[in-house]
């Protein structure tokens, strides 16, 4: 997950052009109260049995060593 302001999203955007990503937690301004709050309220919504389905739930929400994972 990357964590932006308006304000930096605004300077990617004028170097880049354009900011495409899945996982952005767009702030107004850095809290990481409000930031951790936000990934524990995410976290605590999974409800799936195992952990590879577990996995499969985060990653709409974070990027992690498990994505794309397949057990062999």
């Amino acid at each position: 997950m990357y964590v932006a302001t308006p304000s930096g999203l605004a300077e990617m955007e004028e170097t880049e052009g354009v900011v495409v990503d899945g996982h952005l937690l767009v702030v107004n301004e850095y809290d990481w109260k409000l930031i951790w709050n936000n990934i524990e309220n995410k976290v605590s919504k999974c409800d799936a049995r195992t952990w590879i389905a577990c996995g499969e739930w985060l990653t709409r929400y974070f990027d992690w060593e498990f994505e794309n994972y397949k057990p062999s």
